[in-house]
């Protein structure tokens, strides 16, 4: 049975992701689909070297030039392909539920990108200090601190789906919140691999947030989003009914408060990507970080405001 070099980048993929988990974060001149071109090549004449059965006999009497230049050539075209297919997954809403990155983003791109959204949230008012905060704390829930950010960035995907919708604007909304750190020019963002999968904005290591209180009735039941007609929150992907304080109506307002927002409480339809794209996508990720697919950002926001 003759397996060409097409076949053979399939399966140097399922030895990819393994290579990249332990190579770290690296800025090197060469390019990513390079590097990964030099260990395709390597994995290929091992193959060859094993199983020569698998290949043509013009593919093994090859010279070393050629036979590296032209799996070099096949690899960098087939990379170019899927990061194609990779940009697809920066479309809403699942950026925005990973806290803005997407696989399309560079590194430099990514941090940049949580930088901006942190100096965004301190001129909104969003991010204090911890004297500022003992002067609110009483309007929080400050037995729970909050350092995994999927629950926020799930609240600010919800809180802009129910404003743009007619059926759920005025009845539908998400708690206040508060960002407290206690260095305004020493926070550290995480970004991590969500599910193994998809990067994400992901926890704070040296700041924590806090919901506003809220008081009312726990009302989210199994086969609500049916039952509530005009007030449904299938479209926006929620489908977290399963836990009664999922959902609080508020005694004042009336309103119908969503406060579990992590991303585990959406259900909504990945992109149509191929099996090989999500393998390559999750080895580029792994290349990009370290620490089990952890890198930290740090932030200096009153720095930053100062130029």
């Amino acid at each position: 049975m003759r397996i060409y070099y097409s076949v053979i980048a399939i399966i140097m993929a399922c030895f990819a992701l393994a290579y990249g988990m332990g190579q770290g974060l690296r800025r090197e001149s060469r390019s990513f689909y390079e590097i990964l071109a030099e260990k395709e090549i390597e994995e290929t004449v091992k193959l060859m070297e094993d199983f020569p059965g698998f290949f043509t006999e013009e593919e093994l009497n090859d010279s070393k030039d050629v036979r590296d230049e032209k799996i070099r050539k096949k690899a960098l075209k087939k990379y170019a392909y899927l990061d194609g297919r990779i940009q697809h997954v920066k479309d809403e809403p699942l950026s925005s539920i990973w806290g803005g990155i997407n696989y399309g983003m560079s590194l430099e791109e990514m941090e940049q990108a949580v930088r901006d959204k942190f100096i965004a949230l301190y001129a909104e008012g969003k991010i204090i200090s911890e004297d500022d905060f003992e002067k609110i704390k009483n309007d929080y829930y400050t037995e729970k601190p909050h350092t995994e950010l999927s629950r926020l960035w799930g609240a600010f995907y919800l809180k802009n789906a129910i404003d743009k919708s007619d059926d759920l604007r005025g009845k539908y909304d998400v708690p206040d919140y508060v960002i407290v750190a206690p260095d305004l020019d020493n926070i550290e963002v995480d970004l991590g691999l969500l599910n193994d999968m998809w990067p994400i904005v992901s926890s704070l290591k040296n700041a924590t947030f806090y919901f506003k209180k809220i008081t009312g009735r726990r009302v989210a039941q199994m086969g609500m989003d049916e039952r509530e007609k005009g007030m449904l929150l299938s479209g926006t992907g929620y489908y977290d009914f399963s836990d009664p304080g999922n959902i609080i109506q508020d005694d004042k307002t009336g309103q119908y408060i969503v406060v579990d927002t992590e991303y585990k409480s959406f259900q909504i339809s990945l992109p149509p990507l191929l099996r090989e794209t999500l393998k390559y996508a999750g080895k580029k990720f792994a290349y990009l970080y370290h620490d089990m697919y952890r890198h930290t950002i740090p932030i200096g926001i009153l720095e930053k405001k100062q130029h």
